[in-house]
């Protein structure tokens, strides 16, 4: 461990300076910009936590933050059998980062009643979407394998292919894919959003529509 780091640990924790060792040892971009919303019950622990899992590195190495979701994609690549081991890992592993993702969205809707109208107040609403919209992919995920005995991304039928726009089946799902996309984002435009953020649903819809017209070209 870095003598900066492990001085700090054994020392009075001052939380600016624990925030920049973070910074200059990697951390990402999200767990800094949560963490420089002040100390707090979540912020000053997790500081700790943090500060206490940095190992022998260069500065600026960079290091992944454990809250980040690990996609379908990326877990539908393991190659493990359908054991009882695997799937207990896995199904903990889920759970632990959905119970890191409550404690993420909880903290930061704290923070869009107290911020102001702006793009401060813009990127935290963003990240509660994408963070909330996680969560729920991820509760499918579980809910599947509780009620089937798999997970849904492992079945072979359900592996990431290559998208072959000549492959008239599968540009018939594309286009069926994104206009459902597209109609989510419709129901969200009819919320009472900030402007900033109605702005950014705007603007997916609209690139929804871009897709959609330019695959229905390619029939």
């Amino acid at each position: 461990m870095p003598d900066e780091v492990l001085a700090w640990l054994n020392g009075g924790r001052n939380y600016t300076a624990g925030v920049e060792l973070l910074r200059k040892y990697g951390a990402s971009k999200f767990l800094i910009d949560l963490l420089s919303s002040g100390p707090d019950a979540f912020n000053t622990p997790k500081l700790l936590k943090e500060m206490q899992k940095i190992e022998i590195q260069e500065p600026g190495a960079g290091r992944q933050d454990e809250k980040e979701v690990v996609p379908s994609a990326a877990i539908s690549t393991s190659k493990k059998p359908y054991t009882p081991d695997h799937n207990l890992e896995k199904k903990l592993r889920i759970q632990k980062i959905i119970k890191d993702l409550l404690k993420e969205i909880t903290h930061l809707r704290g923070r869009l009643v107290v911020l102001p109208e702006g793009d401060e107040l813009y990127e935290c609403a963003k990240l509660v979407l994408t963070r909330d919209l996680k969560k729920r992919d991820l509760w499918d995920q579980l809910h599947y394998f509780e009620n089937n005995g798999v997970w849904f991304d492992e079945l072979p039928e359900n592996q990431v292919k290559d998208f072959d726009p000549a492959d008239k089946q599968q540009l018939e799902q594309k286009i069926k894919n994104l206009m459902a996309s597209r109609s989510k984002v419709s129901k969200l435009l009819k919320k009472p959003w900030p402007v900033g953020v109605k702005a950014h649903h705007e603007k997916r819809k609209a690139e929804f529509d871009r897709q959609i017209e330019h695959f229905k070209s390619l029939r």
